[in-house]
């Protein structure tokens, strides 16, 4: 099953995912280097194995421009001043394999880098340099696009700094179903109100782990008191109402100081439980 949505003739990109086919090589490249422009790296051919009798490509791997070390260089002795190191040895990669369809597939794939991501100079990269600065800012705005917005039919993405949402409910519904891939459950802080008009202007969204239980004066009259389920969880977001009349994100903390409950056990949590078991899994 064709599972690509890389939209090579526009010019744009969404995420890539395991599974994916692209009608050739070439274009799993094509799609992977705009996909990196989005994020903010550049794309580096790492190598194509091909069959011994025709010839044709058989697998390749397309790496992160700072994957491995840059070999020594013999003439390093007799150099005054050395070429800075520029590569991390980072493991971000895919590895494409031809199918008896003779297209492509994804048949592994590390989205993780061990380096800053720069997406603002990504036209600036090695093999981002044919683009030019406005199709490079244009990509990653389509990106954005993409990820905030397409929260139909359980798709998570990670949620970023300065992701815009329709309304504040849209971007409470994005959150939980991030929190639902990752594993926990979103809880409404606070809003804050225009005092005269009484819209909306900011709001923020926490785990449910979020604080501590505040003590009930029952306490000492009752036998059996409730386990503490909280941890003073950190993790949380803050959107802001904007000039255009969107929601911004103006502060997003992802770290939890608690174990994330399986995805598979997710639709339990309190705000997942009207999510089928299908959509959380």
């Amino acid at each position: 099953m064709e599972i690509s949505s890389c939209e090579s003739q526009g010019g744009f990109n969404v995420p890539i995912k395991l599974g994916m086919e692209f009608d050739s090589d070439e274009h799993a490249y094509e799609c992977y280097n705009e996909y990196a422009a989005a994020i903010g790296f550049s794309v580096r051919k790492e190598y194509a194995n091909k069959n011994k009798v025709q010839g044709y490509v058989t697998s390749r791997k397309f790496t992160c421009h700072k994957e491995g070390y840059r070999s020594k260089d013999k003439r390093d002795q007799t150099v005054q001043k050395h070429r800075k190191e520029t590569r991390t040895g980072c493991l971000a990669y895919i590895v494409i394999s031809r199918q008896s369809n003779g297209k492509f597939r994804i048949t592994s794939f590390d989205e993780k880098h061990n380096h800053p991501l720069p997406s603002s100079l990504s036209h600036m990269l090695p093999s981002q340099r044919k683009i030019n600065v406005a199709q490079a800012h244009e990509v990653t705005a389509r990106f954005m696009e993409i990820t905030s917005s397409e929260s139909q039919g359980g798709c998570n993405v990670p949620i970023k700094l300065g992701m815009e949402f329709d309304s504040d409910e849209h971007a409470y519904e994005w959150y939980n179903e991030y929190a639902a891939a990752m594993g926990f459950s979103v809880r409404k802080e606070y809003a804050n109100k225009n005092k005269v008009q009484g819209y909306v202007t900011s709001r923020k969204f926490t785990c449910h782990k979020e604080g501590y239980r505040s003590k009930d004066k029952r306490d000492r009259t009752v036998q059996k008191h409730r386990k503490e389920t909280r941890t003073g969880c950190l993790a949380h977001i803050i959107i802001s109402r904007q000039s255009n009349g969107k929601f911004r994100i103006t502060s997003f903390e992802e770290k939890h100081n608690h174990p994330l409950d399986p995805s598979s056990l997710s639709h339990v949590l309190p705000t997942q439980r009207k999510i089928k078991v299908a959509q959380s899994t």
